[in-house]
């Protein structure tokens, strides 16, 4: 859970815009508040989107005279003042964007330490112990396992998937145990979590293989290549064929939670941008030496580059929310295959 669920916030209604940056600069203000302004580098937007999956069970306290509460931004210099919410799960937030942080330090130094990156690791450590101990044991027990596996030159590849799902879960519920949601609902929207943290580790693999090649560093498709002796189509495709089923599964569940009111739409529209945005990442990621299309055995033809229902190589004004289809040449728009509906590009098109 360390990257990439980021949406492309122009794209998103008004109303979820405002929801979605409210919580990103309550977890930049709790930094800053819990530490100091150079904390607020460690913002993350996968648990900014946790706040946005439990918001309607923030009850966040009243402002004082009226006033909304503000912040001053950091990236404006402090000369704009954000809407902020206060609540201990915005806290718990932060605090956990700073045990992230750590995380993804100890992984750097560990791939290509240096003198820096070991004093960073110690330093993140040292700040983020007392939380360590308040987490339930399985919190800690998932942290460890993952650390273990990052630090190995060949891990188990579906072992990794598994706890990367995990630390994601283990997050959700100690965000949520800050609101007033029940266990059971905590639960499903942790196991969508779970599938995201997923996502999140094989859309990492696949945006790094060109410099993970470079670099000898570890990536589950050089090392099929390596042992299970196949070519580089049939490994690349094959773990875009998981990246597409993980992230169908997080839109599934997405879906099924929306409809049961579970979840705000503000969430569910900020999640799927990030997925649309995930899937242009990939998209333009691939390598040159990979093909466009791979047949596996006994199968159709697959070409892996969008997931809407035409054939279309992906949209090249990416200034709309469409899943990567081609809408402004092959007219898909209006097959309703994908959610083009802010794209400039169509509204040059009679409907």
């Amino acid at each position: 859970m360390l990257g990439h669920l980021k949406p492309t916030t122009c794209g998103l209604p008004s109303i979820s815009q405002r929801a979605y940056k409210n919580y990103y600069c309550s977890i930049c203000a709790s930094l800053r508040k819990q530490n100091n302004v150079s904390y607020t580098f460690f913002i993350n937007n996968e648990l900014t989107l946790v706040l946005l999956a439990l918001q309607p069970y923030i009850q966040a306290p009243l402002p004082v005279g009226d006033k909304p509460l503000q912040t001053r931004c950091p990236a404006t210099g402090f000369t704009k003042k954000n809407l902020v919410t206060l609540h201990s799960a915005v806290d718990m937030a932060a605090q956990l964007s700073v045990l992230l942080g750590w995380i993804k330090v100890t992984d750097w130094a560990y791939d290509q330490p240096n003198f820096f990156k070991g004093l960073l690791r110690k330093h993140l450590h040292k700040k983020t112990s007392p939380l360590l101990d308040q987490l339930s044991l399985d919190f800690q027990q998932t942290i460890q396992h993952y650390l273990k596996l990052t630090q190995t030159h060949s891990p188990h590849f579906e072992e990794l998937c598994q706890q990367s799902g995990a630390l994601s879960r283990q997050i959700t519920l100690a965000i949520g145990a800050h609101t007033s949601i029940a266990p059971h609902q905590l639960e499903r929207i942790a196991q969508l979590f779970y599938h995201s943290g997923i996502l999140i580790l094989l859309t990492d693999h696949l945006l790094d293989l060109t410099k993970d090649i470079a670099k000898n560093q570890y990536n589950p498709i050089i090392s099929s290549v390596k042992h299970q002796q196949i070519g580089w189509d049939e490994a690349y495709y094959t773990l875009r064929q998981q990246f597409n089923r993980e992230k169908l599964k997080v839109r599934d569940l997405t879906t099924q939670l929306l409809d049961e009111q579970v979840i705000h739409s503000n969430f569910s529209e900020a999640l799927n941008a990030s997925l649309r945005r995930m899937e242009i990442q990939v998209k333009n990621a691939k390598p040159d030496f990979i093909g466009n299309q791979f047949l596996f055995e006994g199968e159709e033809v697959v070409i892996v580059k969008n997931d809407c229902d035409c054939d279309c190589d992906g949209c090249e004004c990416h200034c709309c929310n469409c899943s990567g289809c081609s809408c402004c040449d092959s007219g898909c728009c209006d097959l309703d295959c994908c959610e083009c509906d802010g794209c400039d590009c169509k509204k040059k098109k009679p409907k």
